[in-house]
């Protein structure tokens, strides 16, 4: 017997249905293994930190301009010598928060990937 398109297809669906159900109940079950056994508390801002960068100049007068001089929370100044380096480190996890000219995250918003 020949086998037509049609009949694997009307085989082959039911089969390609159970598959797929059978790896959502799979990951249902990952999901509700990998959830936390109690929701945390809430936490203290002074144990948080944020990761705050400027370019180039006086850094202090950013932050307080910024109003973060008496901040609940700690800050970790960096400077950096181009706007397109804070980016870049905002874009690897590294830095929260960067002080820069409008032109470096046009040029990363247009990059493709």
């Amino acid at each position: 017997m020949i086998l037509s398109r049609r009949h694997l297809l009307a085989g082959g669906l039911p089969v390609a249905g159970l598959a797929v159900a059978g790896l959502a109940v799979a990951g249902l079950s990952t999901l509700a293994a990998c959830s936390p056994a109690k929701p945390a508390g809430p936490r203290s801002l002074s144990d948080l930190t944020l990761r705050a960068a400027t370019y180039r100049g006086n850094p202090e007068a950013f932050f307080k301009e910024a109003g973060v001089a008496d901040a609940p929370y700690k800050i970790a100044r960096s400077e950096f010598a181009s706007g397109n380096l804070i980016v870049e480190a905002i874009n690897a996890g590294a830095l929260d928060i960067g002080g820069m000219s409008e032109i470096p995250p046009i040029f990363i918003a247009g990059a493709p990937g």
